[in-house]
């Protein structure tokens, strides 16, 4: 903890592939709450722009 993962000692590959994987985890949520939040359009529209910016 008080040094960088790699001057630890931990494999620079090891470190990527995790990231990848948080990061596609992530991105995989994000669309599908957006899918979900698109699904009951016309005047649901109001409240589902927002919380898509958001």
């Amino acid at each position: 903890m008080e040094t960088t993962p790699v001057t630890a000692g931990i494999d620079v590959g090891l470190i990527d592939r995790i990231a990848r994987e948080v990061i596609d985890y992530e991105a995989k949520k994000s669309t599908a709450f957006s899918f979900a939040a698109g699904l009951p359009g016309g005047v649901a529209m109001v409240g589902t722009i927002p919380a898509d910016i958001t």
